[in-house]
């Protein structure tokens, strides 16, 4: 389908893959050259750690790294999701060079466990005249990332329904801290022994608690 794929109009694409092939990097390059502008591009990608030192790293991603790239940038988890975000700017830069009429503009990115680490990075193709505007337009959203700095961490916490119905009467909080929810609750979620993390976890409830998915069995 992306081989044979023919833009029409404004598209909306979102590659969702559970690896991390050097093909996936050359699929985003090859849809950023074929949408029309004012299309959106998603990727999503796992972001695990591999067991690569740093020539074996760069062997399977020719021409994407980054030329300062450091066995810590393979090796750490943090510092790996934002060298992937940073190979993804590449790979847009070859695709849409600086050159032509339009830009991959970016407007979000972020990582989570789905259950592995993923790292998702969503823009829009555009013409450089638009890009002013568009970040006119998403400058105050408070999950956007406009200028490829780190990526958005997403580590809500696995809660009951109880849990979420007795928490969402404090919500939303002034502080976003996670340690207002932490004194109503009296307890530490996800059996974590660690109260650093626990509130951390609080934290990005009180961020991202609008979009916690809720599941339940219903007879229609």
């Amino acid at each position: 389908f992306l081989s044979n794929f023919s833009s029409s109009g404004r598209e909306i694409f979102w590659l969702d893959y559970t690896d991390r092939k050097l093909s996936r990097f050359n699929e985003f390059k090859n849809i950023l050259g074929k949408v029309s502008d004012n299309s959106v591009v998603r990727i999503s990608i796992r972001a695990e750690r591999d067991r690569d030192n740093l020539e074996s790293f760069k062997q399977k991603y020719p021409k994407i790294c980054p030329v300062s790239i450091q066995y810590n940038d393979i090796r750490d988890g943090e510092c790996l999701v934002k060298l992937l975000q940073d190979m993804f700017k590449i790979a847009a830069q070859q695709a849409l060079p600086a050159t032509g009429e339009s830009v991959f503009q970016l407007l979000n990115s972020s990582y989570y466990k789905d259950p592995i680490r993923m790292l998702s990075v969503t823009g829009m193709v555009c013409n450089q005249n638009k890009v002013p505007e568009i970040k006119r337009w998403f400058k105050d959203w408070e999950f956007a990332n406009l200028t490829w700095e780190n990526p958005h961490k997403i580590d809500v916490p696995f809660l009951s329904i109880k849990e979420k119905l007795y928490l969402e009467k404090y919500l939303p909080t002034t502080q976003k801290t996670g340690r207002s929810l932490a004194r109503v609750l009296k307890y530490k979620i996800d059996s974590d022994n660690n109260n650093n993390e626990h509130i951390e976890k609080l934290k990005q409830y009180e961020v991202y608690y609008k979009y916690y998915p809720y599941f339940a069995r219903v007879s229609i």
